[in-house]
């Protein structure tokens, strides 16, 4: 029988050997609290049996046994000689080479192996696979599942969950597992050293319309239902990744993107901001019982500015025929501002969309150069006469430009 490991260590320890503790498998290291065995006197075939039934352990090796191919490859009638190759090995091994302790990066300890090659295949390694165990239950209650299938897709080897739900897979770090429950949403987890897996599967709600035994039912008007959002959320999905750069537009899609766009010329407009500037100068008026400006005198400055905006723009025959009204404000404050401190308000119009703008208003501390107070409203235009939503014409959307 031909058994081929590798011993490879790509983050040795540098744990001093002699300063650890002796113990009757080798010494004590108390920074990883691990046995740290003695491999140096060992044959390829002790060091092999030792892995084999030890997956995880840390050992101190000498240079010329890492990175290279430990083999067992001897026949029973030709026993003596493999022991003969190892005693030769060992004498010369001692003779002429030497022996590095944990207090130098050649120390390493066992916890990575590769996978050699042997006569021109990989040969199968007899320490990285585990014993997964876990259980599957349902999301909504947490009971367990009967018969949900847990498939190895390297292999595509399949288990089924018993009367608790719990399953048992052989796998290796790194392996793909899927769940798949029938009504209910599939689930891939990727392996880690971790060997207990807890998986919940959620319902699908566009499976419900099933039975185990019986008469078989099937609703129509749900079933589209379903469909329909779930085409939904592709398309939402493909449009994200359309803005994103991740996915080209095809032609067709070119040419109703390019006829949307002509339609929102004037429906929507992006605007270059106009920025309108004015700055005050902290009373104690606008000092509430915390010493800091109260935050009512915020809005009331973000009110005023917008006005002020617009009474500097807007001609007298649009003040006459139209009025603004706050449709939704949004304020966040950023630093407290203090008695004295000089501050600079600034405001623009950064959108245009039918009868709407989107107005956006910056405090700043002049002295410190710290953002107080940002707010963004959305205002609506008013036809003075009528007292109804209008839409902005090119003319007052100009007024902002």
């Amino acid at each position: 029988m031909r058994k081929v490991i590798t011993i490879n260590i790509p983050k040795p320890c540098h744990k001093d050997w002699n300063k650890m503790t002796p113990t009757h498998q080798g010494r004590h290291c108390s920074a990883c609290q691990k046995i740290v065995i003695d491999f140096t006197k060992q044959t390829d075939e002790q060091i092999i049996k030792t892995l084999e039934s030890h997956s995880h352990l840390c050992g101190r090796f000498k240079t010329q046994q890492i990175n290279r191919d430990l083999v067992i490859a001897r026949k029973d009638k030709n026993n003596y000689r493999s022991w003969l190759a190892s005693g030769l090995f060992a004498f010369f091994a001692f003779g002429t080479q030497s022996t590095n302790s944990q207090i130098v990066s050649k120390t390493i300890q066992t916890d990575s192996i590769l996978k050699p090659i042997v006569k021109g295949k990989i040969a199968t390694s007899i320490l990285n696979e585990h014993i997964y165990t876990g259980s599957v239950t349902t999301a909504i209650d947490g009971l367990p599942l009967l018969g949900a299938t847990v498939v190895l897709k390297r292999t595509k080897h399949k288990v089924y969950t018993n009367f608790d739900g719990v399953f048992s897979l052989k796998a290796k770090p790194g392996d793909t597992i899927e769940f798949k429950y029938f009504g209910m949403f599939t689930q891939n987890l990727i392996l880690s050293t971790k060997n207990n897996i807890t998986i919940a599967l959620k319902d699908d709600a566009c499976n419900k319309n099933y039975v185990i035994a019986g008469y078989v039912s099937y609703n129509y008007k749900s079933n589209n239902k379903c469909k329909r959002q779930k085409r939904k959320l592709k398309r939402l999905a493909k449009q994200e990744a359309i803005k994103n750069g991740e996915q080209k537009r095809t032609a067709v899609g070119k040419l109703f993107y390019g006829i949307k766009r002509l339609f929102n010329i004037f429906k929507h407009q992006k605007l270059k901001m106009q920025i309108f500037e004015k700055t005050i100068t902290v009373s104690e008026e606008d000092i509430d019982d915390l010493n800091h400006v109260n935050n009512v005198r915020y809005v009331q400055w973000v009110q005023d500015i917008a006005k002020e905006h617009w009474l500097a723009y807007a001609t007298k025959d649009i003040l006459e025929a139209y009025s603004w009204f706050l449709v939704n404000h949004y304020i966040e404050y950023k630093s407290p501002a203090l008695l004295e401190d000089q501050l600079l308000l600034k405001t623009y119009v950064s959108e245009v969309a039918g009868v709407s703008t989107i107005r956006h208003v910056e405090i700043i501390n002049i002295n410190t150069k710290k953002l107080i107070v940002k707010s963004k409203a959305k205002w609506c235009l008013m036809d003075s006469k009528t007292q109804r939503p209008t839409r902005l014409t090119q003319e007052i959307a100009e007024l902002f430009n």
